[in-house]
């Protein structure tokens, strides 16, 4: 692979999605292996985890050794198995349009009353009741549960935990200054796309590796700038949606051209700064997770680039040692369906269920493995993320030594937000290029040479005591970067 940087960055990124790879597909296979799997690897640590917690708990080591008695307190470990009333009929949507892609629809919401939930093994499975909400839980997440069988065979329930947080390697922070940059969502190809908008954050990130930005941020110049590139990049035209007769009458201008516009996009990119691009759901790969890279004939520029990181979703890295994982948002999206649960919350609770995708394969649709399921998390990553979310949210956890952002990367086509994060303190700023400019306005500003460094250009938000951004009243400024003691209010 040649390289045709005209700078060579001095972020050092380690692309760990080996586990995510399907070489060679195999769908002979059934789902349960999945499950089989993960009962063998967090069972065992369920186990330690009713023992710190509830000692003087008789432990049962299978469902099936349960037997009635009230009086006897009892402790258990499975995989959660939710029945949902409201939950669509598979086998009905393909006879009615031959098509499953939209078998859950955006914003709506399957839960009912009379949800139930169970907690099962490889051996059996028992209805839980008590102090356990069905809205809360998803299938496949693993449960330990502390309470005592009631006569008519059910557990009823007076307390529950998780996994602890899988350990976290110590990252020596690199002396050269960092950032780690996150855009979303960019559908190129859709109405909701604006290529000045998306010329104007290029712009942007270009200038802030070499050290251009406007002396009104207090960023430090020449910061090196690692790029994730996440959710649909890409939006397919109605025509390759439906029918292939309609397709193939289409313009093919207008299919071709928003590929070579991200092409474009990534490859200068990619001339001043690594650039990760993970697929998402709209995107040309599998609708299956794991979501397999980009082909290189789709992006020929770009694949020449050594800087170019063509990844999978879900997406493991290492920055400067730091661990990176996150998705296009299909597992937050699908579990925040079936529960209550708020995107933000969701993301907290995949970091301590340690499982990325415990939907799968249960509502997420996913590759049937045979001998492992490679979403389980072995390690608490640095940043956890998940992209083409409605709005910039974040959060901070912190156990002991540990320490992890979750961070929700909203829409750029939407919201025309570029998240960037100063891997020292893990707190995120938010720049916007959604702010007032009109077209002529801003080609104008362009062609003055004052790129995305204007102060015109770009928009201001603040971030209010939730972690969640307000559009700000002055758009004079650049870029809302406040000071850490007001950043930790916005962490909980």
């Amino acid at each position: 692979m040649s390289n045709t940087n005209k700078s060579e960055p001095t972020v050092c990124v380690l692309n760990e999605d080996s586990e995510y790879f399907v070489k060679k597909p195999e769908f002979s296979h059934q789902f349960d292996s999945i499950y089989s799997q993960r009962e063998a690897i967090t069972l065992p640590l369920l186990k330690q985890a009713i023992r710190r917690k509830w000692p003087d708990t008789t432990f049962k080591d299978q469902l099936l050794l349960l037997t009635t008695d009230p009086t006897l307190t009892i402790s258990v470990c499975g995989l959660v198995f939710k029945e949902s009333k409201k939950r669509p009929n598979v086998i009905k949507q393909f006879q009615k349009d031959r098509s499953l892609t939209t078998l859950y629809k955006d914003d709506c919401k399957y839960i009912d009353p009379e949800d139930t939930i169970f907690l099962e093994d490889s051996h059996s499975r028992v209805q839980l009741i008590g102090n356990i909400s069905p809205d809360l839980y998803v299938t496949g997440v693993p449960l330990a549960v502390k309470g005592h069988v009631e006569e008519a065979g059910k557990l009823t329930v007076e307390d529950v935990t998780t996994l602890q947080l899988p350990p976290q390697k110590k990252v020596a922070m690199s002396s050269s200054a960092f950032s780690i940059a996150f855009l979303s969502d960019l559908r190129i190809g859709s109405t909701d796309h604006d290529p000045l908008r998306l010329e104007l954050a290029t712009d942007y990130l270009s200038s802030l590796n070499a050290g251009l930005e406007s002396s009104s941020s207090s960023s430090s110049s020449n910061t090196n700038i690692h790029l994730v590139i996440s959710g649909s990049s890409l939006t397919p035209t109605r025509p390759i949606e439906r029918q292939f007769k309609e397709f193939s009458a289409y313009a093919p201008q207008k299919i071709v051209s928003p590929t070579q516009e991200l092409d474009e996009v990534v490859s200068r990119l990619c001339e001043s700064m690594t650039v990760a691009l993970i697929p998402g759901g709209k995107d040309p790969s599998n609708h299956f997770l794991p979501q397999q890279p980009f082909h290189h004939l789709l992006l020929p520029q770009s694949f020449k680039m050594s800087t170019f990181i063509p990844a999978t979703n879900p997406h493991r890295e290492r920055v400067n040692n730091m661990l990176v994982i996150g998705t296009s948002g299909q597992n937050l999206n699908d579990i925040t369906r079936f529960t209550t649960l708020s995107p933000l919350d969701a993301l907290e609770k995949l970091l301590r269920w340690n499982h990325i995708c415990p939907s799968a394969p249960d509502i997420t649709g996913v590759y049937p493995f045979s001998d492992t399921d490679p979403f389980i998390l072995d390690e608490t990553p640095s940043i956890l993320f998940a992209g083409g979310m409605k709005q910039f949210e974040w959060k901070i956890v912190e156990e002991g030594d540990l320490r992890c952002l979750l961070l929700l990367v909203p829409s750029f086509s939407k919201t025309g937000d570029l998240i960037i994060v100063d891997p020292k303190t893990l707190i995120p700023r938010v720049v916007n290029f959604n702010v007032g400019l009109s077209a002529e306005n801003a080609e104008h500003l362009l062609e003055d040479g004052k790129g995305a460094t204007g102060s015109a250009l770009l928009g201001h938000k603040g971030v209010d005591e939730s972690g969640k951004t307000n559009q700000g009243a002055d758009d004079d400024v650049v870029i809302d970067e406040l000071d850490e003691n007001e950043m930790e209010d916005g962490e909980g």
